[in-house]
């Protein structure tokens, strides 16, 4: 173990981290001026309380030390995503816990699914869903990204704003429009803004060399507490000479009956810019996929980058009036459920929908990879460019 001394000339020694250049924006949007009396807080992470002794000056020079690392790591990670824009292909292939859903009992004093107990299939009695995701994408062009995704229930495949789910068990074609760009984050999700789970506080990051490609692996983990208070393990690996993420995972330790760590879900990078098979992505439209949608093949080739398709279920048979209103102008139309049709936006968007006899009924909607079910009398959709908003009419 090292003395006082050693360690303060260990660190005076090693390497001085450089700060991000996002560094000065990230601190001057996180300082919070405390409030005469602050009320007690919750937090998922650890406080650090410098110790004052006789080594004070060598603490606070190891905290501002491992202050400037971790925000370093930040930057890493916000870098991990940014290079995944850049990229050419990609295969990410996830696995998560899923199948029966389980009762979690965190109170055994309340009933199933009263708070704070609930039910998942996130659960470890539950084995992997594997999904393989083959991406092909324009750098700058969104639109004209290729995907897909084969999974044990069927196989969906993108090409811009086309998309064909086909179930493997029916054979059931669904097709749909979309007119929000395909991001390569929106499938590495947890790539998509890392400081939203707190890794500035808590990411300890360790550097290992890949003895097969001699490529210098990045590691670090971080720990939180969930909306449930399950103690929840986040997990990662990175390129460090190319910042593309290789692996995250996250780990669940402590679950009610459980007390071994384990993985409930995990996405791995492979294959980057490498050639993609052009079988994998190809996929042929038919007059009946394209029937639901009242298109013909020809009508379909003509419709812009802004149109997207609304699918409407529900109480079937049940009648529907749709009103909408965009920088177009209004428009209204009426039909039975299950219906579908097309939207060409313009603008920000907003849709309601309400059964013309007055009752309530279920009803579900989904639209740009954005759905919801609920029982009402109607409902209302809003989405712009940066928001999407839906809530029920009762």
């Amino acid at each position: 173990m090292n003395s006082p001394i050693n360690l303060e000339d260990a660190l005076r020694a090693a390497t001085q981290p450089q700060p991000h250049s996002s560094l000065l924006t990230r601190l001057e949007r996180d300082i919070v001026l405390p409030s005469p009396s602050p009320a007690p807080t919750r937090r998922g992470w650890r406080a650090v309380l410098l110790p004052l002794s006789a080594v004070a000056g060598v603490s606070l020079l190891a905290a501002l030390a491992v202050f400037s690392l971790n925000i370093a790591s930040v930057c890493s990670l916000a870098a991990s995503a940014q290079a995944l824009k850049n990229i050419r292909t990609v295969k990410i292939t996830s696995r998560a816990r899923s199948g029966t859903l389980h009762a979690v009992m965190m109170d055994q004093s309340k009933g199933t699914n009263s708070w704070p107990n609930y039910s998942t299939s996130l659960h470890p009695a539950n084995n992997f869903e594997v999904t393989e995701n083959w991406l092909e994408l324009v750098p700058g062009q969104p639109l004209r990204t290729r995907a897909r995704a084969s999974w044990p229930g069927g196989e969906t495949w993108r090409a811009g704003g086309w998309e064909l789910t086909v179930r493997g068990d029916t054979g059931a074609r669904e097709f749909r429009l979309k007119n929000q760009p395909f991001q390569v984050a929106s499938v590495a999700s947890y790539l998509a803004d890392p400081c939203s789970i707190g890794l500035q506080e808590s990411l300890s990051p360790v550097e290992s060399i890949h003895s097969s490609t001699n490529q210098t692996i990045w590691w670090g983990q971080t720990d939180y507490v969930s909306f449930a208070d399950e103690q929840v393990r986040f997990r990662f690996a990175m390129d460090k000479q190319t910042d593309l993420p290789l692996l995250w995972q996250k780990l669940n330790k402590g679950f009610p009956g459980y007390p071994e760590e384990f993985v409930m879900m995990e996405q791995e990078f492979s294959n980057y810019n490498d050639p993609i098979p052009q079988e994998l992505l190809n996929f042929q439209v038919t007059d009946a996929d394209l029937a639901p949608l009242g298109l013909t093949r020809a009508e379909l080739d003509q419709l812009s980058t802004n149109c997207f398709s609304v699918h409407l279920t529900g109480t079937t048979g049940q009648e529907l009036r749709v009103e909408m209103h965009d920088d177009a102008g209004p428009r209204s139309l009426t039909g039975k459920l299950p219906f579908a049709f097309i939207v060409e936006q313009h603008g920000p968007w907003k849709m309601r929908a309400r059964f013309t006899d007055g009752q309530a009924h279920d009803i579900g909607v989904t639209w740009n990879g954005t759905g919801m079910d609920s029982v009402g009398r109607g409902l209302v959709l809003e989405q712009s460019s940066d928001r999407v908003e839906t809530r029920t009419e009762y």
